[in-house]
């Protein structure tokens, strides 16, 4: 589901009314050029359309009151959504490779990679 789960989650823990459109493979090179940027997920508010996870990931967890109290507790949620970040690059990088090297990385990643990192961030929660 890519990076446009995480708003998918905040907009449906905050109790907010949204339209889930995915975009098909197929359809992406005519709309690509529609985007800020040029890249998916993009959403659209008061008919404007904005991109760039992180920022309407923030942006969607104050509107639902999901957003932290004061400055120190902002920090701390967007210290775990880097870390995130920093967990779907590495799942990103597998499903880069070529086919022949996505087994051994996807076996070190699952089994020695991602228990570590969410150990970390369990720690951390």
């Amino acid at each position: 589901t890519g990076k446009a789960e995480l708003l998918r989650l905040i907009l449906s823990a905050g109790n907010m009314d949204f339209e889930d459109i995915r975009v098909k493979k197929e359809d992406w090179p005519a709309l690509k050029p529609t985007a800020p940027f040029g890249q998916l997920p993009t959403m659209e508010y008061d008919g404007e359309i904005y991109a760039q996870t992180n920022a309407m990931a923030k942006f969607l967890a104050k509107k639902a009151g999901l957003a932290g109290n004061d400055d120190l507790e902002q920090l701390k949620m967007d210290m775990f959504m880097e870390f995130m970040n920093d967990i779907f690059s590495k799942l990103m990088g597998v499903y880069a490779k070529s086919e022949s090297d996505k087994d051994a990385a996807g076996k070190k990643l699952f089994e020695e990679e991602l228990p570590a990192m969410l150990k970390t961030l369990e720690t951390h929660l």
